[in-house]
């Protein structure tokens, strides 16, 4: 699923998750941006889907700092379906200081950033058995 509309109160997602479309969803993974730096921050609840989370990181061959924070803040497109009731995370390389500023500009580690948020969502889903590999 994909929604926009996030910096203007969250409309596309309030407007899915409404919806009744997903009511059926069993956990929603949100993310929300991919920066330039190696610090990952995981707002992520009910506090059970939390702990399984951080163990599920704690196994990632990937090179970050996880910050974690639970219950997640409202602020991205993950709140709606939490506030609903469904098991949320959602994950950001966080650019928060230039973020649609001037200063955010194109950086190759951006791209590195990209590459490491995939892994890193497709392990965590298939470590949590959201998801199951092929072959």
């Amino acid at each position: 699923m994909l929604t926009d509309g996030e910096e203007f109160g969250l409309q596309g997602a309030k407007a899915r998750c409404e919806s009744g479309k997903d009511d059926d969803a069993v956990f929603v993974l949100n993310i929300d941006g991919v920066g330039r730096d190696s610090v990952l921050e995981v707002w992520s609840g009910p506090e059970p889907v939390e702990r399984t989370i951080r163990q599920c990181l704690s196994k990632s061959p990937e090179s970050f700092q996880a910050i974690y924070k639970c219950p997640p803040p409202p602020g991205s497109d993950h709140a709606p379906y939490f506030d609903k009731g469904i098991p949320v995370c959602m994950l950001t390389f966080n650019d928060q200081g230039i973020l649609h500023s001037p200063k955010d500009i194109y950086e190759e580690s951006k791209l590195d950033n990209m590459a490491v948020m995939v892994r890193l969502s497709l392990d965590l889903l298939e470590q949590m058995e959201i998801i199951r590999k092929k072959g």
